[in-house]
């Protein structure tokens, strides 16, 4: 494990990243007392940028665990 820094890590868990192949996009999973949903981060000046919630098209209650809300 690594350590990804407050924009990334938070007091829930975050696993099974997958990294665009220019290095600069990464999407993972969170999952936190609203359920399991994606997230997304862009790298800018080689810094890894605040996680956002990706849409709820992606995040629905049919591909999670236990999404109740955001």
């Amino acid at each position: 494990p690594i350590d990804m820094g407050g924009a990334i890590n938070t007091a829930d868990d975050e696993y099974f990243p997958s990294v665009t192949a220019d290095g600069q996009t990464m999407i993972f999973t969170r999952r936190s007392s609203q359920g399991e949903n994606f997230y997304t981060s862009t790298k800018k000046d080689g810094k890894w940028g605040q996680a956002k919630y990706l849409s709820d098209t992606i995040n629905t209650d049919f591909n999670t665990l236990t999404r109740t809300t955001r």
